[in-house]
């Protein structure tokens, strides 16, 4: 099954899940047995995507809250775990309350909070900890 979430009737993300189950009297829409949603940004270009156990979907603002082995990989390869991530599709970020994990190239950093636009290019992490494989110059020979 797939959800479409539009912003100003652009597409925002598209979600698939092997259980959906809406509750018109909750306003929510239960999303079981293993989700995957893809992102895309201003222009329609898919930016990254998240795998996650289950989420809930607000019916009337289309925040998407996932939960359960959360992960967000962007199209540049960051990667972002944690176990329950907010997509706020007013705001256009994602936000997490709960520890993370954040993942480039050169850096792992653990934080206790996180908060960014789906593509994890502009981020903040409360409380930062972590180390960095800095990269060495290659000697041309």
């Amino acid at each position: 099954s797939n959800i479409i979430i539009t912003k100003d009737g652009r597409r925002v993300a598209d979600i698939w899940a092997n259980y959906i189950a809406v509750y018109n009297e909750l306003g929510q829409t239960l999303l079981r047995d293993s989700i995957h949603v893809d992102f895309y940004n201003r222009e329609g270009e898919h930016n990254s995507q998240l795998t996650a156990d289950q989420g809930i979907v607000d019916n009337k603002t289309k925040n998407l809250t996932a939960m359960g082995h959360v992960v967000v990989v962007s199209d540049s390869g960051v990667v972002l775990e944690t176990e329950e991530l907010l997509w706020d599709n007013q705001k256009q970020k994602v936000i997490s309350e709960t520890p993370v994990k954040f993942t480039t190239r050169t850096d792992t950093l653990f934080g206790d909070s996180f908060i960014s636009d789906p593509d994890l290019k502009n981020y903040e992490i409360r409380n930062a900890r972590g180390y960095s494989k800095q990269l060495l110059p290659v000697e041309k020979k």
